[in-house]
């Protein structure tokens, strides 16, 4: 149930940053046979590699896994990682990674930390004790896997980033990107000793513009660390008389992406252009298969569209893209260039830091260009050729002495570059040194599940948590089971438990259009051909609505197809000289206060109050609500005339006035939100379910505020994420919010 009376939805990010580089333990590698296999062994097979022709398997990428993952090394058996796909691993994860290696051959450990960790994998199988184990098993690919790691694990660094100290209570208003927020929530961490939770809670970025705009007008932001900033803006800061200092502090690429099944490795620069402004439509004309490129978009106000004219088109016009070749975000782009996998037709474009952190696809590999691929080194030398800065800024009247100042000057200092390298960024040097140990703080581990009944799913507006346009469905543990693209559904908002049984009305947004969907069998049962939907007590009323002018005016003329339950259509062309609003069989009632005392006289009787104690309280989203005041209880009724709570309003802040709000969530469950105006008091949500209370929420806690309420979970908005818990107050799920993605 979406809570559009006091929460502004914001919901994944084009630029985007959900914290990266997560910090492990910092322990001294445990003595295994790997320490048999030298370097020297490593570089041998590397120099045979690099006299090799380039093939797809070479130009392919294969990105490393992490401690939450089944696999730190997911391919070890078949192929040999580079250092560069080594090189965002920790000291202890390269450490887990070597010996994960023979745990996959069933070796035990003697280490208790290793047999714990490989016993929380479903797919380890104790059976050989170490003094046993006979390296002979070994493939090819992992023994030089075991090489490459042990070279990755000297190379590591092992001094500590250091931060200036400053107060929680002291720390500067950080903004920027959406991409730069692990950034700034990891300085805000490492300067305040503060958790992970409490840096999502209190650093929130407003996206680029936002944040250089209220720096610029010194509206109550202290520093910026963002990308660079657009013509607005720019032309806002002469006016001002260029008031702002602005230095790089790293950099970002931008990058083409391939399916994996697309023989095409590499471009030319000029192959690039000659896509993108409809001059080669084939792949066959670079060297790829007879099939026709789809060479996906973004619209011209967004900030990788920016940088692909900026940086590859250079003036030449791009050609018209087909609406659907133009996509809104960024995540959207990297999910269509990866459906198309089974063809290998897909191109796409994306920045760097996003596509290699923050939105991996497996069936996705980056393009070279010119012969380079984009990787932490080529973009900091710039020898991949599509490269761009991002900054930090402050005020030039900004004291010198100040901590906004200080974190400005800080970013360009060893450690404050090795802390943006270690987060998987590019620094505009390559600063190396490890984060502090038990950097993650108070991370959750979203593993709980929503009790929902069998055959049940969970459907979610897809702006909403992702940015793109579509729904979501997830199972009881929030895993995405599917994404149905270009469509939403009123009734989800932002989210429905569906039984996966009867149809929806959705709206196809490439058409607007409506028709009638099946979650289950993936497909339109009435085509969406329809201006409007609404239900009847026996199915669905189909409208189609035609503007017919009249000299200077017009009218609307309406006719509808009637559909039974399961979509077949009953009648058809019925004519209308108005809309109909669904009054046949509509299980929507809005009776004002006059009509709900006429209906349902006993309610007042056996309350013993007259109609001045009886308000409606309506919105736009559900059915009107009549609330009975009788001393210090509120009774609730929907207007069917059943009780969904009764509220004491004893406990409540005596002396001011509480704003409440009630919201029916379902035929059993309800709750009521209770707001302090002035925001002295604490805001708490009441669940009621058949009515009885069975949770109480409080929001302004360091667990954020509570955002929706669904039957058997609820969301909580942290900064820029929302989290997902069950009525335990388990964590099933963590999103950045789909807002951030226009970024």
């Amino acid at each position: 149930m979406k809570r559009n009376l006091y929460w502004l939805p914001v919901a994944l990010a084009f630029l985007i940053g959900m914290a990266a580089a997560g910090c492990s333990n910092k322990q001294k590698p445990e003595e295994t046979a790997s320490e048999a296999v030298t370097a020297d062994t490593h570089e041998e097979e590397s120099g045979e590699r690099e006299t090799e022709s380039k093939t797809a398997e070479e130009t392919r990428s294969y990105p490393a896994g992490s401690r939450e993952d089944d696999y730190i090394l997911p391919e070890a058996q078949n192929h040999i990682y580079t250092q560069e796909e080594l090189s965002d691993l920790t000291r202890e994860e390269l450490r887990i990674a070597r010996n994960e290696i023979y745990a996959r051959h069933g070796r035990k450990f003697k280490s208790d930390d290793l047999n714990s960790y490989f016993s929380g994998k479903s797919w380890y199988r104790p059976s050989v004790d170490g003094d046993a184990f006979d390296d002979s098993v070994l493939n090819e690919s992992e023994t030089g896997n075991l090489a490459a790691v042990k070279a990755a694990e000297e190379n590591a660094p092992s001094e500590l980033v250091t931060c200036p100290k400053i107060g929680k209570e002291d720390f500067p208003r950080i903004d920027g990107s959406t991409a730069t927020i692990p950034l700034s929530q990891a300085i805000y961490r490492l300067a305040a000793d503060a958790t992970e939770r409490e840096a999502e809670r209190l650093i929130r970025h407003d996206k680029t513009t936002q944040a250089y705009l209220k720096l610029i007008r010194d509206q109550g932001t202290d520093l910026v660390i963002a990308y660079e900033p657009g013509e607005s803006v720019k032309k806002r800061l002469k006016e001002e008389g260029d008031n702002l200092i602005i230095k790089p502090i790293g950099r970002d690429a931008l990058v083409f992406m391939a399916n994996q099944g697309n023989p095409v490795n590499s471009l030319t620069g000029r192959q690039v252009i000659d896509i993108y402004s409809g001059n080669i439509t084939n792949w066959k004309t670079v060297g790829g298969s007879s099939r026709a490129i789809r060479a996906f978009q973004r619209p011209v106000d967004s900030g990788s569209q920016n940088l692909m004219e900026k940086l590859v088109m250079k003036g030449t016009a791009m050609a018209e893209a087909p609406q659907d070749f133009v996509v809104s975000e960024m995540g959207e782009l990297i999910e269509k260039v990866s459906a198309y996998d089974n063809t290998g037709e897909a191109l796409g474009y994306s920045v760097y830091y996003y596509a290699k952190n923050m939105y991996q696809k497996p069936e996705l590999k980056f393009m070279a260009v010119d012969g380079v691929m984009p990787s932490s080194d080529t973009i900091r030398d710039g020898s991949y050729p599509y490269v761009s800065d991002f900054y930090a800024a402050v005020r030039k009247d900004e004291p010198k002495d100040s901590n906004a100042y200080r974190l400005f000057e800080w970013l360009t200092s060893d450690d404050g570059q090795a802390l943006i390298n270690a987060l998987g960024y590019v620094g505009v040097r390559d600063e190396k040194k490890l984060l502090p140990q038990g950097f993650e703080g108070e991370d959750e581990v979203f593993q709980a599940e929503i009790p929902l009944s069998k055959g049940e799913v969970i459907l979610a507006d897809g702006d909403y948590l992702y940015g793109e346009n579509g729904i979501a469905v997830f199972d009881r543990s929030m895993n995405l089971m599917k994404f149905i693209r270009h469509v939403e559904s009123q009734a989800i908002s932002p989210f429905l438990v569906w039984d996966g049984s009867g149809l929806l009305s959705m709206q196809d947004t490439l058409t607007g259009n409506y028709g009638l969907y099946s979650v289950a069998e993936e497909r339109w049962v009435c085509e969406p051909v329809y201006s409007d939907i609404y239900q009847t007590k026996d199915g669905y009323g189909l409208e189609h609505a035609v503007w017919v002018e009249s000299g200077r005016s017009g009218e609307w003329h309406y006719t509808y197809d009637y559909a039974d339950k399961n979509g077949a259509i009953t009648e058809k062309g019925v004519q209308s000289d108005r809309k109909i609003w669904g009054e046949e069989g509509s299980e929507e009632l809005y009776y004002d206060v006059k009509e709900f005392m006429e209906h349902y006289p006993e309610i007042a009787m056996g309350l013993e109050v007259t109609s001045e104690a009886v308000s409606i309280y309506g919105t736009e989203f559900q059915e009107n609500i009549a609330v009975i005041e009788k001393g210090n209880r509120n009774y609730y009724y929907n207007m069917r005339g059943k009780c969904l709570f009764e509220f004491d309003k004893s406990g409540l802040p005596a002396g001011k006035e509480q704003m409440m709000f009630p919201i029916i969530v379902n035929d059993h469950v309800a709750f009521l939100s209770v707001y302090d105006p002035d925001g002295t008091a604490v805001s708490r949500d009441y669940i009621y379910r058949d009515g009885t209370l069975v949770k109480t929420l409080e929001s302004g806690s360091t667990s954020g505020n509570v955002s929706d309420i669904e039957e058997d979970f609820y969301t909580r908005t942290a900064g820029n994420y929302l989290y997902v818990y069950n009525y335990q107050d388990e964590p099933c799920a963590k999103f950045l919010m789909g807002y951030y993605t226009s970024d």
